[in-house]
């Protein structure tokens, strides 16, 4: 079972993950032969849905940004914005999205190298 919290908008997060997810496997479906059902493709996956979700939460919290005045990394990435999605700002939750593309690419090539 998963649990998933947010505040504001946030749960949009999951939808642009899920979104993003079902179009690259409607896309994988149609062009089965052209394009090949690797991890990396799924890791790209994630990586365009983190691009997707950083784009929208920066627009959705922007005036908690501006408000903020972020002249550090640390302080652009973790502050209390509006629009939360698992106690982190939209935006930040890119990174984790991030990871786990690349983790999911790297870690799926590896085992078919096995």
């Amino acid at each position: 079972m998963l649990v998933f919290w947010w505040q504001g908008r946030g749960y949009q997060t999951i939808l642009i993950w899920l979104v993003t997810l079902t179009g690259f496997g409607i896309v994988a479906a149609i062009g089965k032969p052209l394009i090949p059902d690797r991890p990396w493709y799924w890791g790209l996956a994630f990586l365009a849905s983190a691009a997707i979700n950083w784009r929208v939460g920066t627009r959705l919290n922007k005036r908690a940004i501006q408000k903020r005045d972020p002249n550090t990394l640390r302080k652009r990435l973790f502050y209390r914005g509006g629009h939360r999605f698992m106690s982190m700002p939209m935006e930040t939750f890119s990174i984790v999205l991030v990871a786990a593309g690349i983790f999911i690419a790297i870690q799926g090539e590896l085992a078919r190298s096995v």
